[in-house]
């Protein structure tokens, strides 16, 4: 049964006009766009002749109820119909005059009354009518992967049992669940391409919301699909392994390989840090085969003392990744809303490990970590060695490389460490950025320059420090990491920098990516 409440003003002054006064209806006794955010996804989901529905997603914890304003016109006139209890998600408005339209726009306030900036306006006709059925059957299906793109169709289906309704369509879309834009609206086609193209390595969400000629309307869950996960090729050759006093005079004994040149073979490396999206994925897939147990947030083998990660609500809270038990037939986990393309974190080194061998592939060695990072060529570099080939019978030019991926320069907008003024660096909690948002874009009025490595990968300073397969020597236990990371100094960044971490430690600036073998030619 919907939970209504309206007082008495409102009652008298909906049976003598529509008329209806602030002071009449609320206790709200100050107006101040410092107040709470107003609810998501307002939208009239029933019409009647005797009352409108209205429904919508509470996102915030702060307001202390919600004052609900109607108009004859949408523009103006605004009045108040009625206040209801925080936490609530719907409101009947009896009030109404039979075939007569109404707008409807929601604001929350606090518990010292202050009010936040009004919701969306929505619209309904007071007309006996059935709502249309919320769309489904999405293509491509939800939770679908290996998109290729650059471009896909979506498609979906809504049907209305009333004769001669017409079903309008508004679409959303986006990298995040809470970050999706309206991309289309009052569209009679049943399908819809992105605007933006689609990049690899990605996951995408939209919605679809369907709305008849009276203003009823229903929305679909929010669906998702990922693109292809890209890699990137490392070719084989030569290339030198830490820092001899090129760039660190002062730790030289620290970073160093006696300047030999390791001839490394060549290999693929993913272009990004596995995401949160990805880890859920690979987290429910073990899930549902019986290959896992969570215990207070703990994933772990389900025999042995192995603890893959910790997961939120009930364990890490700097995870992003949320698990709940009592979702399907064995839990559910999801990447927390926002987080979706952000790095994994809280990943011990056997959670890294598991994922890569589910992928078919493996963790880097920390040779191929840093090869990846800093390139063999000798255009990538200020100082070159000639070194005797593998087979002894030629001489090959070696590059030095760089202490960042990019270059010799420390610069604040190519990646994410301590104080880099990034947006995300404000962030309560974790404050990674998604993967490949160095690009060299305007990030939402910030501007980037690209990360990549001459390889062409992404974010292999800062955002995340990263698993290499190696054990840090003598100690087997301990596992080692590069990379740096949001909590770092620039210089922890540093291509060649090493640092260690407990096998069974997880960490909310410890992420990974993977590696695979692949033939290309010699440097």
């Amino acid at each position: 049964m919907v939970r209504v409440r309206l007082t008495a003003a409102v009652l008298l002054v909906g049976l003598v006009g529509f008329a209806i006064s602030c002071s009449e209806t609320t206790i709200i006794r100050e107006e101040s766009a410092s107040g709470p955010e107003p609810p998501n996804w307002v939208h009239v989901s029933e019409t009647a002749r005797d009352g409108i529905t209205l429904n919508w997603e509470d996102v915030t914890n702060n307001e202390a109820g919600y004052r609900v304003e109607r108009s004859a016109d949408g523009s103006n006139g605004w009045a108040v119909v009625d206040s209801v209890d925080a936490d609530e998600e719907e409101f009947v408005d009896p009030t109404v005059a039979d075939s007569l339209t109404y707008y409807y726009r929601i604001l929350a306030y606090d518990n010292v009354g202050r009010l936040g900036v009004e919701s969306e306006v929505v619209w309904g006709k007071a007309i006996d009518n059935r709502t249309p059925s919320a769309p489904a059957l999405p293509f491509p299906p939800s939770d679908s992967t290996d998109i290729e793109g650059p471009s896909i169709l979506l498609g979906w289906l809504s049907l209305d049992e009333d004769p001669g309704d017409t079903i309008l369509y508004d679409v959303y879309f986006g990298q995040s669940q809470t970050g999706l834009t309206r991309e289309a609206s009052d569209q009679a086609a049943a399908s819809h391409t992105p605007a933006q193209d689609l990049a690899l390595t990605r996951s995408y969400f939209w919605r679809i919301v369907a709305r008849d000629d009276q203003g009823a309307t229903a929305i679909s869950p929010i669906w998702n699909f990922g693109t292809r996960i890209e890699q990137v090729d490392v070719s084989a050759g030569y290339f030198f392994f830490g820092d001899c006093g090129h760039f660190l005079p002062e730790e030289a004994a620290r970073f160093c390989d006696e300047e030999n040149p390791h001839y490394v073979e060549a290999f693929d490396i993913d272009r990004f840090e596995v995401s949160n999206q990805l880890y859920a994925r690979f987290l429910q897939s073990l899930n549902d085969s019986l290959k896992l147990r969570v215990e207070d947030g703990i994933v772990s083998h389900p025999v042995q003392t192995l603890v893959y990660a910790e997961v939120y609500p009930e364990g890490d809270d700097d995870s992003g990744i949320e698990y709940f038990p009592n979702e399907g037939e064995r839990g559910l986990f999801v990447p927390r809303a926002g987080k979706e393309n952000h790095p994994a974190v809280e990943v011990t080194w056997a959670g890294a490990q598991r994922y890569a061998e589910f992928m078919g592939r493996e963790l880097p060695t920390e040779i191929q970590w840093e090869k990846a990072a800093r390139g063999t060529e000798s255009t990538y570099g200020d100082t070159t060695f000639t070194v005797i080939s593998e087979d002894d019978t030629t001489e090959v030019t070696v590059g030095y490389g760089f202490p960042y991926p990019w270059g010799n320069e420390m610069d604040s907008h190519r990646f994410n460490f301590s104080e880099s003024g990034d947006p995300f660096e404000s962030s309560v909690g974790v404050a990674t950025t998604p993967g490949g948002y160095f690009d060299g874009s305007m990030q939402s009025g910030y501007t980037t320059n690209s990360n990549e490595s001459p390889y062409l990968a992404f974010d292999l300073a800062g955002n995340v420090a990263e698993w290499c397969r190696d054990d840090a020597e003598p100690n087997a236990n301990q596992k080692i990491i590069k990379g740096g990371h949001w909590r770092s100094t620039a210089s922890a960044c540093f291509t060649f920098w090493r640092q260690e971490a407990g096998a069974d430690s997880s960490d909310n600036a410890i992420g990974f990516r993977t590696v695979g073998t692949v033939t290309t030619e010699t440097e």
